[in-house]
């Protein structure tokens, strides 16, 4: 299993269904939250070791937090694009 098998309901457009108990199991260094400040929006990635995207899925901001909060994600802002991404402590 991986990260990309947390997610129980795809939606193209709008906010997915994620199982979150599988979000945290396999919530690596190589995942992240994406925070777009803007429009409000939460996005869960995942990446290889050659920094390709393998999941970009939108997330609620209830699970967006819960992941947060469970995982203990430190926010990284960006003045880039008014967002932040959450990313393990470590890193």
């Amino acid at each position: 299993m991986t990260l990309n098998d947390c997610v129980t309901k795809f939606c193209a457009a709008g906010t997915c269904g994620i199982d979150r108990d599988i979000a945290v199991k396999y919530f690596t260094d190589k995942s992240l939250i994406y925070h777009g400040k803007g429009n409000n929006v939460f996005r869960l990635l995942r990446y290889t070791h050659k920094r390709n995207r393998v999941l970009k899925v939108e997330i609620s901001e209830a699970d967006a937090k819960f992941l947060i909060g469970e995982l203990g994600l430190v926010e990284v802002p960006s003045g880039f694009f008014n967002s932040s991404d959450y990313v393990m402590k470590h890193i």
